[in-house]
């Protein structure tokens, strides 16, 4: 009887092994799936890691009515409006004019950053001709800058061509709080740059011209 148990086994012995080299089979397969998975998102992660880290930034564009715009990433590469060339312009003429005490600083420095580099020379020399930041130091005062004209003189591919005009008031921050109003007059060359978080609307100033009060200016790549 142990002599036939014996044959029994050692028949299936065959079958065992080929079952269990049919099981080994299929974990060596699901284990090179599970590596390729594992992979693969590996890979994905870079890959969006990179197209994040590479995307343009957003913007949020504001008309000249005060009305913000959010603009995705995507179309951060697009050229700028008329109505941005106007916004930009009334939002440097405003913040290269101040002479308010409190903000001026900053306000100039703001201005300027959005200047052509060769400019931005030119026109803090000229500035410092004219007085206006010795004024900003010696009085205590508020300015407020009104543009009452905003156009598009001329427009190409390149460049916009802008007329600006308007009034600067300066009002004392003293006991009497006298004010008084010069008007300003200027010409504004702006051509197209990158999108980016300082110039959002694409444009950098290249030229300026004409006069604020009984002060002239000009500089730059008209």
């Amino acid at each position: 009887m142990d002599e036939s148990l014996n044959v029994r086994l050692t028949h299936k012995q065959p079958e065992i092994w080929f079952q269990a080299f049919k099981l080994a089979r299929r974990l060596y397969v699901l284990l090179a799936a599970s590596c390729l998975f594992n992979c693969l998102l590996v890979l994905l992660a870079v890959i969006l890691t990179v197209a994040l880290t590479g995307r343009p930034a957003d913007v949020v564009f504001v008309d000249k009515t005060g009305q913000a715009t959010f603009i995705p990433a995507q179309a951060s590469s697009e050229p700028a409006q008329d109505y941005e060339a106007i916004h930009f312009a009334e939002t440097f003429t405003r913040d290269f004019l101040s002479l308010d005490t409190i903000s001026a600083k900053e306000d100039l420095a703001r201005a300027l950053s959005v200047v052509h580099p060769k400019l931005q020379i030119t026109l803090r020399n000229q500035l410092f001709d004219s007085g206006a930041l010795e004024r900003i130091r010696e009085n205590f005062l508020r300015s407020t800058v009104k543009s009452t004209d905003v156009q598009i003189a001329e427009k190409t591919k390149d460049r916009f061509l802008i007329k600006i005009t308007g009034s600067r008031t300066l009002t004392a921050l003293g006991q009497t709080q006298q004010s008084a109003s010069e008007p300003f007059h200027l010409e504004l060359v702006l051509s197209p740059t990158k999108r980016s978080q300082i110039t959002p609307n694409g444009l950098i100033v290249r030229y300026v011209s004409g006069s604020f009060g009984a002060h002239a200016i000009e500089g730059g790549d008209k």
